[in-house]
Order: C-alpha cells, then structure tokens, then sequence
C-alpha cells in the first residue's frame, strides 16, 4: 500500500514572491542610493561653487584695499574724500608686524571694525526690484562668507604669462628696505636670479594634430641648431616628446631676458657698454635644449660668468643652451640662475643700485607658444663675478615688496569651504616697450624692406609688382647738373 502526504498549494508561487519583492527592493534602494548620491553631489557642486565665489569676492574687496593703500602712498598719506577708512588708518594696518597673517584686515579697512560677524564678513546680493515687485522682497541673503582674507606685501617670486597678444613683461625690483642681519638694503643682496618658464599647464595647451603654432616657425624647418630644439609635442604624455619633427614648433620657447638697473646717479651711455664686471644692461637670449650640460643639476641650469655685463658691450651676443627636462617631474620644464652684476658707479660713487630704476623684461621672441614665467631673487654668499656661481644649493630668498601683493581668500557656503590664493599686480607691467628695430610681418614677398640708394645723379627705386622686383626711375629725382657731387 501506498500512502501519500498532503500539502498546501501555492508554496512555489510565495517563494517566488518573496524572492522577487526582495530582488526589486534590492533594485529600488540602489536607484534611491545613486538618487541620493547625484543629489548630494549636485548640492556639494554647487556649495562648492558658492564658496568659490566667497573666496574670489574676498580677493576683490583685497584690490579695493591695496588700491586704496596705493592711493595713500602716492598722495602722502592723505585721505581721499568718501573712503570709510583713513589713510593713517591703512598706514597702522598695514604696518604692523602680523599684517600678513590678519584674517580681518580687508573688512576692517573696507567696513569697520564690526563689519566681521563670529569671526566672517557675510555676503549679501540685493536684486533691485521691477515693475509688480517690492524691494523689500527681493532683497535676498545667502548663507555665504568669506571667513578669512590674508594680504601679504611680500611675495618670493614674480609670476606672470606671456602670450602671443602680450609677449613681453616689465618687472620692477622692488625690495624690503633693509636686511636687519647686515643692516643694507635688501636689493643690493641680489646676486643671482633665477627664471623658469613653460609649466606643466603650458604643455596641456599645446596640440599636435592642427598643427596650430607651425606658421611662425617655418624658419626653423631648416636653419641648423634651431631645427635640433624643435619637438612634437603629445598632451597625453605630460613632457614627453619627440625630436626631430620638421613641422612641430619649438617647445619649451626660447626666453629673452633683460637686466636694467643703475646706481644713484647714472649717464645715459653707461647703458650700452660695461666696466669690466659691472654693468647698467644686459640682454640674454635663452635656448631649450636636450643635451647633457654640466652645469644642470637639480632640475636647474647655472649660468656661469658674468653673461649680462658681457653682453652690454657686444662682446657676447650668441644664445644660451638650457637644459630643459621634458619628463613632467618639475613643474617649470626650464630653469636657469644667472649672476647679477652690480650697476656702473658714478662719480666715485659705491656700485649700489637704486631701488627705482632696477628691472627685469622678459619676452618671447617668436610670441607662441604662451609660457608662463616666474622670476625668483636670490642671495648667494660667495656669488661674484670673478667667482661665479659658487653655491649651488643656494635658497636664499629676496622677496618682492609692493610689487606683486599675494591675496590669500578663504570662501564658506553652508558648512562647505574653499580657499584661492591670488596674486596683484600693483604696476603696469604691460608697459609698451621696443622689442625690435625692425619688423617685417608675411610670409614670402608678402613683406619686405625697401630701400632706396642715391649713389649717382642717377636714382633707381625698387617695387614689388606682378611678382617680380621692378627698377623704376625716382618720381621726385631731379637733375641738379652736379655729376659726382
């Protein structure tokens, strides 16, 4: 006999159920989860953002201080009508010893002393009310601050770009009064001066495949050394690239750098000649290169002798290699130190150099690629002209003064910060200067010089007509009758 056992029917169906609910409610919270996710990330971007604003609002209200600051040094100190704050006021402020590390000197100078509320200057964005609006409802305010703006005159380097548009930068030395340690003035410990160029973002801007930048170095495809610095260049491989390409441009691009400077008193002619190691100008022209130099160490070329005095004479004008590592370890790809000579003294005057008339113009001869450049003054014991470059491993620092303030801004939006560092330039350093004594813009015949020669009584003038230079008599030639005179 057989005996069978009875069950419930429909028990596969609940375990299918259950299954399914638990595998859909697995599939709904991870779509809930990535919601939330995107969502907090959409709110984070955007706080983010808000904060960035913050800072950057902090940063101009730190150029409406340094202007005003300017405007009291220039006027003597005296208060301009409906500035809130005096100029004796600025002068305090910015005179004290922890002047660079106040959080609350720019919305103090700006908005008095209770304009900072629990340690922050809040920002308010009013919207102007329109036709069926009130004013009243429109004023709206934003959980935003800036929590602390820190202004320092002093800055260990001078950072500036140099673009097709702007290919060249004056920039003034401008130093601390003193160095209390040897009680003189901080511009004349200037020995050495180091400029690097074409940074890591400089690479990322250069492209190969349009072929962007070969127009102006179409000389290059066959004109000797030159034609060794040219790279193509792969924005994928950071630094890296490869040599020999006929079409590539010059990357990093060749530097021109200019020392101008003169003692307390000075002659216009001492800018064009040297007094053996001393000089009042001098011009270099830096070459990239990749071939091992011996004096590249350290991701730094050292120049040795006295380049800048000998070049005032004429009697050194070729470019200078510089080793320029390519691999993306440094974030400058060029660096050079050069020795600084002494200005000519006058008079029997001492060779100390005046702080008002000392500076540096940097420029990119071929105007692309855009690099930018940063300019750092050193004092190396040891450093002279008979010496040369002694201490490699030098790190002492001349700061600017005055010359390019840092502005160091830290914005809040909720509970989200963001902090930028920026820099001002208290000067014109875009200054029109004369960079050639000629220029000829055009490709082939599409530019070029004329000139006209009076040798007899007879007078020939070149023109470019129909493809060809054409010889025609001068249209205001006339016969004096004085053959040979």
């Amino acid at each position: 006999m057989s005996k069978q056992t009875k069950t419930k029917q429909g028990a596969a169906s609940i375990y299918i159920v259950m299954f399914t609910s638990m595998l859909l409610s697995v599939i709904v919270l991870g779509f809930v989860n990535l919601m939330l996710s995107e969502s907090t990330r959409t709110v984070n971007y955007s706080l983010s953002q808000s904060a960035y604003n913050s800072a950057l609002a902090g940063v101009e209200d730190a150029k409406i201080v340094l202007l005003n600051y300017q405007s009291c040094v220039t006027s003597g100190w005296k208060t301009q009508s409906g500035s809130k704050s005096s100029c004796d006021e600025y002068k305090d402020a910015f005179s004290k010893s922890d002047a660079s590390e106040n959080c609350d000197l720019v919305s103090t100078l700006l908005y008095g002393k209770d304009a900072s509320a629990n340690g922050e200057t809040v920002i308010q964005s009013q919207i102007d009310g329109t036709v069926g609006e009130k004013v009243s409802e429109t004023a709206k305010s934003f959980d935003q601050a800036y929590t602390c703006v820190k202004v320092s005159q002093k800055s260990d380097d001078f950072i500036t770009k140099l673009t097709a548009n702007y290919p060249s930068k004056i920039i003034p030395v401008r130093t601390d009064q003193t160095v209390s340690q040897q009680n003189v003035k901080a511009i004349d410990q200037i020995t050495r001066v180091k400029l690097s160029w074409f940074s890591r973002s400089d690479a990322s801007t250069i492209s190969t495949g349009t072929n962007t930048y070969s127009s102006p170095f179409k000389a290059f495809n066959t004109t000797g050394t030159l034609a060794t610095n040219k790279v193509g260049y792969s924005p994928a491989n950071g630094f890296s690239n490869s040599f020999g390409s006929s079409s590539a441009i010059t990357v990093p691009p060749a530097i021109q750098v200019t020392l101008i400077q003169t003692a307390a008193n000075f002659k216009l002619s001492q800018f064009y000649t040297n007094d053996g190691q001393y000089t009042n100008r001098g011009t270099l022209l830096l070459r990239p290169t990749t071939s091992n130099v011996s004096t590249y160490k350290n991701g730094t070329q050292f120049v040795d002798g006295n380049p800048f005095a000998a070049s005032a004479n004429k009697g050194f004008n070729n470019p200078i290699d510089i080793h320029c590592d390519l691999s993306g370890s440094n974030e400058y790809a060029c660096s050079a130190e050069i020795y600084v000579p002494k200005p000519i003294a006058t008079n029997g005057n001492n060779h100390n150099r005046n702080d008002s008339t000392m500076f540096f113009v940097v420029n990119i001869p071929y105007g692309l690629p855009e690099t930018e450049v940063n300019v750092q003054l050193l004092h190396c014991e040891g450093d002279s002209a008979a010496n040369k470059i002694t201490d490699e491993n030098c790190n002492d620092v001349v700061k600017f003064y005055e010359v390019q303030p840092v502005v160091d801004s830290t914005g809040r939006a909720s509970d989200l910060f963001r902090r930028v560092q920026a820099r001002v330039e208290m000067t014109d350093t875009y200054f029109p200067i004369i960079n050639y004594a000629l220029a000829v813009e055009g490709d082939n015949n599409d530019g070029y010089i004329q000139k006209n020669f009076y040798i007899t009584k007879n007078c020939y003038a070149s023109t470019y007509e129909n493809g060809q230079f054409q010889e025609k008599g001068c249209n205001n030639f006339e016969d004096d009758g004085k053959d040979g005179e």
